[in-house]
């Protein structure tokens, strides 16, 4: 899209756009150009699913180290268990 409606002169912008610069667009034409363009107005923002974002929070980044470091404590929690609990056993 090549924009350069900022280059051109009030007259020739005015002639352009089929407007006035002092009175606006009339009411037939912006009734026209509304029915043509829809409303002036922004779409809204996707919005992500607070679960996602969740998710999201949950794996990323510095997190996954958290994770790691969480099942490397429980394993070794369970293998000393074991070894003591074996160790009961035989004595």
């Amino acid at each position: 899209m090549n924009i350069t409606e900022h280059l051109l002169e009030p007259a020739e912008l005015e002639r352009k756009l089929n407007t006035d610069l002092v009175n606006g667009l009339s009411t037939s034409e912006a009734e026209l150009r509304l029915k043509r363009d829809g409303p002036n107005a922004f779409s809204p923002p996707k919005v992500t699913p607070a679960w996602v974002m969740l998710l999201k929070e949950l794996v990323g980044g510095f997190a996954i180290l958290f994770w790691i470091a969480i099942i490397a404590s429980i394993i070794i929690y369970f293998i000393e268990w074991l070894a003591t609990d074996v160790c009961l056993v035989l004595k």
